[in-house]
């Protein structure tokens, strides 16, 4: 019972100065793509091309061959693994740490085995900080997170939908 005690006094408590989290995960999501997935990309390319042929749209024609090449070229790499350090200071991957006041708010996207962290930056053209995490740190993340940032919670756009039912 004394157990149970000390943590619920722990979450009482404001965040320590001290408090941190540390784990390892894929820089991005990696689907392995199957022969039919190949073949899809291929017949779409096909088309395309074809129809861009005919038109003599022979620029067009170079620019969707590299797009695909990019493509295959983008799904084949396999992501590296990162360890990420969350601390009152900010989020550290690798050895590069990010301020939380490079920040404006984080959200968080949960899926079936993992979450996916957002931190939205405070420059106008700065991209989207995204990190990868397991379903077992996410509540200590967003703890950590919610004592120097606001959570604001978005919806996937489009390119993210489409992304993710391409397996991509």
């Amino acid at each position: 019972m004394d157990e149970q005690k000390t943590s619920s006094e722990k979450n009482d408590q404001p965040l320590s100065a001290d408090k941190s989290l540390t784990w390892q995960a894929q820089e991005y999501l990696h689907h392995e793509k199957n022969v039919f997935w190949y073949t899809g990309l291929i017949i779409i390319t096909l088309i395309i091309v074809v129809i861009l042929a005919f038109l003599k749209q022979w620029l067009g024609v170079l620019a969707v061959l590299a797009m695909v090449v990019a493509l295959v070229t983008y799904g084949r790499k396999i992501p590296r693994h990162l360890t990420y350090q969350l601390d009152n200071k900010g989020l550290t991957i690798e050895s590069k740490t990010y301020p939380f006041t490079h920040f404006k708010s984080f959200s968080v996207m949960p899926d079936i085995s993992w979450h996916s962290l957002d931190l939205i930056p405070n420059k106008r053209f700065a991209p989207t900080l995204t990190v990868l995490l397991d379903s077992a740190h996410a509540d200590t993340v967003i703890e950590i997170l919610s004592a120097h940032l606001p959570r604001e919670d978005h919806q996937l756009d489009f390119i993210d939908r489409l992304a993710r039912k391409l397996k991509f």
